[in-house]
């Protein structure tokens, strides 16, 4: 059930924007813009086919994102290059907080050879589907 319902979200995550979805052997990551400006989080463990999903504001969003990108990506790629995430990170400091998950995510989907030769985030809609096939 709980592939089902990531296969839903993934389905239709693009709707509302671009979204924030990264992959590793053990674990798929989203941050899904909403209609209302909130994001989803949706979190799916690999190995035991379990999903957890909340919904929470701009400001916790771009806070799970950090989170994300600067633990569990920069320990998952060898070649993420954190130093040059941080420094985009503090480019946007005087954004809004309402805008900045999108930032980063325009930055990442956009500038990828910048942070990593290998960075595991889905980029556009047509390229859902290589995370479907690495579920079970």
């Amino acid at each position: 059930m709980s592939k089902d319902k990531l296969f839903q979200h993934l389905d239709t995550a693009f709707e509302n924007g671009t979204p924030f979805i990264d992959y590793t052997d053990y674990y798929i990551y989203c941050l899904i813009p909403q209609s209302d400006g909130n994001w989803l989080e949706v979190s799916y463990d690999i190995a035991s086919a379990e999903m957890d999903e909340r919904t929470v504001n701009s400001t916790i969003a771009f806070r799970m994102l950090i989170e994300e990108i600067e633990k569990g990506i920069s320990m998952e790629i060898e070649d993420f290059m954190l130093n040059n995430f941080k420094d985009f990170r503090n480019s946007i400091a005087d954004k809004p907080e309402g805008e900045k998950a999108g930032l980063i995510i325009k930055e990442l989907t956009l500038n990828t050879q910048k942070y990593s030769s290998n960075l595991p985030i889905i980029t556009s809609k047509d390229k859902v589907d290589e995370i479907k096939s690495r579920i079970k």
